[in-house]
């Protein structure tokens, strides 16, 4: 089964996002990527910064934030990539 999980709370702590993309069991407790919500005071905008985009396909380690359209727009793509791929 292929699936996004997307959970509250997991490596960075209860006020962060863990994303789970890809295939795996239903009951394991794998991760591939984390956030925590920050706020953007040059575009008063609340953004997610990422720590960990191997959700992405990607092996990057250093922060990057990203606007809730930068973020569904990239799990959007991975997401069609490992689809179109199998």
């Amino acid at each position: 089964m292929y699936a996004l999980d997307i959970q509250r709370g997991g490596i960075g702590g209860d006020e962060t996002v863990n994303f789970v993309v890809g295939l795996h069991d239903a009951g394991s407790a794998c991760t591939n990527g984390w956030a925590r919500p920050v706020y953007d005071s040059a575009t008063g905008m609340a953004k997610l910064e990422l720590h960990d985009r191997s959700v992405f396909g990607r092996g990057d380690t250093e922060p990057r934030t990203l606007t809730r359209e930068e973020l569904f727009t990239a799990l959007w793509q991975r997401i069609e990539t490992v689809l179109s791929a199998t």
